[in-house]
């Protein structure tokens, strides 16, 4: 049996349904983290071109240490964000199975092979993964989202066509390594 993927809507919601507040600190910190990498290079860039010119260092080296010092604060508050948005959707999870298995009256349903199934992968029996897992994997896919977007803006800003060769070259071995 196929598990059906959600939307990227219904499964924000779904989030946001759990904990909004946490669903938007861990958006948040994520989209904050995967600036940190394209400005950390910019920034290197910079640096590397201040030296050249003899000009004062002290401005990209303050960013660069704040960018630093950022990515070492945000990677353990991405995580423990994540950790709790996790059980806080496995618990709303169970909240909703519980519901849907109480509605209709009789244990008919309950002994169904098909909703046992299906309550078996919902928990995650089946594959060892909750839907709460989910939660955990939002900032760091969100992270990869912004770094991957900046960082195509800042090749485009260079060469156009460099960035849509990247770009099409990252969807080519997105697509072969998905079916693995």
């Amino acid at each position: 049996m196929r598990l059906r993927r959600l939307p990227p809507v219904r499964f924000l919601g779904a989030l946001a349904a759990a904990n909004a507040r946490l669903t938007a600190a861990v958006i948040a910190v994520g989209v904050v983290s995967g600036l940190l990498v394209p400005t950390f290079a910019v920034m290197t860039g910079v640096l590397v071109r201040t030296v050249r010119a003899g000009g004062g260092v002290v401005a990209p080296l303050v960013v660069i240490f704040v960018v630093f010092i950022a990515g070492r604060l945000l990677d353990p508050a991405r995580e423990q964000l994540g950790e709790a948005l996790w059980r806080q959707l496995d618990e709303s999870v169970s909240q909703r199975l519980m519901g849907a298995m109480s509605r209709p009256p009789g244990l008919a349903h309950v002994e169904s092979p098909e909703v046992r199934d299906r309550v078996a992968q919902i928990e995650g029996a089946v594959t060892g993964v909750t839907p709460g897992e989910a939660g955990w994997w939002l900032g760091p896919v969100v992270l990869l989202w912004v770094q991957g977007g900046v960082s195509l803006a800042i090749v485009a800003s260079y060469r156009w066509w460099l960035a849509l060769v990247l770009a099409a070259g990252y969807m080519l071995a997105y697509r072969v390594s998905r079916r693995h």
